[in-house]
């Protein structure tokens, strides 16, 4: 596994500690894909902007085994397939998603 999504992923779950309301992110079983639907933001902001748009650092459009070519800018959206790098890490269960996991919780 390229070791450059990884790094990305990792930015991208800070991300989500930061912004993100702290019992929606403890609550959180990270069961499928879509626990950006679930995770409140903050709202720390004029604009209310969701961590979907706010926290991502790349994005693929599939969720088989990718390289670096193949990380796209976004916008994240399951219907055309671009999914966010920290949800193709999770969803492929890659090593260390389980420490990112456990960044977003605490």
């Amino acid at each position: 596994m390229n070791e450059n999504i990884l790094k990305i992923s990792k930015i991208e779950a800070e991300w989500i500690r930061y912004y993100g309301h702290k019992g929606s992110r403890e609550a959180e079983k990270f069961e499928d894909i879509n626990f950006y639907d679930r995770i409140v933001p903050i709202g720390y902001s004029k604009v209310y902007t969701p961590l979907s748009n706010r926290c991502p650092m790349g994005y693929v459009n599939k969720l088989d085994n990718i390289d670096d070519k193949e990380i796209i800018y976004g916008p994240r959206n399951h219907d055309v397939n671009i999914y966010t790098t920290l949800e193709f890490v999770i969803y492929n269960k890659i090593d260390g998603y389980k420490e990112l996991i456990n960044i977003i919780k605490t």
